[in-house]
């Protein structure tokens, strides 16, 4: 499909709202190019002929039928930029026949735009701030209550955190087997795990050369995630050396959360649960993604579901109280009765916390480089009540969503969403995708987060993703963070 814009500074969103659409192929070019010859287009105009205005014009004509929407807004860049969305979705949704459930967002993270709205319009109540959401993104009904329910339970959270604390995250980038759906940055132990023990050295090189940083020194930590890859992918001595090293530099009697992703069963044992005990992990997840055998086996799982069901009583057992699970909605070959039996075998075991997402198909995923397309289709039509049955699983077991994202390419349009019981919602995950406080992230691919709330302002600093080049640039991640810390 050909469109035709007036300014061109907008195709990449505008090419995001169209893929979240259809996956069919678009072409996106400058107005004057524009053929009045040319059949099934869509054309969006501007016109600052009305004052301190400006009028957002979108047009097509399919077959017989004529298409047009109006949008007048100020002229600041994002409020033409939204208009331009508005026309092609609202066009968009007549030629499809489609609505998004979140209309117009291509953003990550909506709740931010609900906390944002409280934090900054006092003047709105929940009406008022409904009505600002739904007509600025035309987002559905349900998904901005969905909003709501998020940022009420985030507020304790939010109004504990300062920009005189930080959180931490670690990166163990090794797994024992690439998932089909994955782009992770993580390398298959078979290939790198003798690159363990230098990695854990080089992490300990760029965490001790910051915790002498002044800027550490004058703020205090508020968690600790160690996430992956797949953390439990080091062995025993190594769990127990990172550790031992994390808690000589941090009192984790303090800490509000450490959370230790012990993630696939085909790495977790009863030692290594032992480890995280002893040195007082308070958050681990045991993650399935599915409960289904054939599907475990299709996407590069090296487990079956009855490994993941021992794997979690053992951690029971240890006396682990928050264990969250995760799963997948949208895997290869499944439908409505798998997610049903996953979530009949997560409710038995009864997690503190479960995570859905909603499959997204990353470009460096070997899903999207075998990806079936009439698969894709058919999964794209049973999403929606696949994503509805979680959430009435969820309420049944007497969680609530505490956090969400989107992601580019997500099946249906919809989210992600972590639902936790009363108590057990994760410190770090909220304070992350909100955005609300800084993190000092070490290893290879981990991304620092810099807040600036006065500014309004946000700085991410990426560390080198390639395993080698990290262990041999540490000092270039280090000097990284000096600079912007000083």
């Amino acid at each position: 499909m050909k469109i035709y814009i007036q300014n061109l500074k907008y195709e990449y969103e505008l090419k995001m709202l169209f893929n979240s659409f259809t996956r069919l192929e678009s072409q996106f070019y400058h107005i004057s190019e524009y053929n009045e010859s040319d059949s099934e287009c869509i054309v969006i105009s501007e016109n600052s002929d009305y004052g301190p205005d400006i009028i957002v014009t979108g047009t097509s004509d399919f077959g017989s039928i004529h298409y047009s929407h109006n949008e007048k807004c100020s002229v600041s860049d994002r409020e033409i930029k939204n208009a331009y969305k508005r026309c092609l979705y609202v066009i968009l949704s007549k030629i499809l026949n489609k609505e998004l459930p979140w209309g117009i967002l291509t953003g990550i993270r909506p709740v931010k735009i609900y906390n944002d709205l409280r934090k900054n319009r006092p003047e709105l109540d929940e009406i008022g701030i409904k009505n600002e959401i739904s007509s600025k993104y035309l987002i559905s009904d349900k998904k901005i209550k969905l909003m709501q329910t998020v940022s009420d339970i985030q507020k304790p959270v939010i109004d504990l955190t300062g920009n005189e604390s930080y959180s931490i995250y670690i990166s163990i980038p090794f797994c024992p087997s690439r998932c089909n759906y994955c782009s992770f940055f993580s390398n298959d132990i078979n290939q790198k795990g003798h690159l363990r023990d230098s990695y854990i050295d080089a992490l300990e090189a760029e965490i001790d050369a910051i915790l002498n940083e002044h800027w550490v020194k004058e703020r205090r930590p508020d968690s600790i995630y160690i996430g992956g890859g797949t953390p439990t992918s080091l062995e025993n001595f190594q769990i127990e050396r990172l550790l031992a090293y994390l808690n000589s530099k941090f009192d984790f009697t303090k800490l509000r959360e450490i959370t230790y992703e012990a993630g696939r069963p085909d790495t977790l044992t009863e030692e290594n649960l032992d480890l995280l005990k002893k040195y007082g992990v308070t958050r681990i997840s045991i993650n399935p993604q599915t409960m289904v055998d054939d599907t475990l086996t299709k996407i590069g799982r090296l487990h079956n579901s009855e490994d993941i069901e021992h794997v979690f009583h053992m951690a029971r057992d240890k006396g682990f109280d928050n264990i969250n699970m995760d799963i997948i909605l949208g895997l290869q070959d499944e439908n409505i009765q798998s997610v049903q039996h996953t979530l009949s075998k997560i409710c038995k075991l009864n997690p503190e916390s479960v995570t859905m997402h909603t499959l997204s198909i990353k470009k460096a995923s070997t899903l999207h480089q075998n990806m079936d397309y009439n698969e894709l289709e058919r999964q794209e039509n049973n999403i929606n009540q696949m994503v509805e049955t979680v959430y009435d699983c969820m309420n049944k077991m007497g969680m609530k969503p505490y956090y969400l994202y989107r992601q580019k390419n997500i099946l249906g349009g919809f989210e992600n969403v972590g639902f936790s019981r009363p108590g057990k919602e994760s410190w770090y995950n909220i304070v992350i995708m909100e955005e609300l406080q800084n993190i000092l992230a070490f290893g290879s691919g981990s991304v620092s987060r810099f807040v600036y709330p006065d500014e309004n302002r946000i700085e991410k600093l990426s560390n080198i993703k390639n395993l080698e080049e990290y262990i041999n640039r540490t000092q270039d991640m280090i000097n990284k963070k000096r600079t912007e810390m000083k």
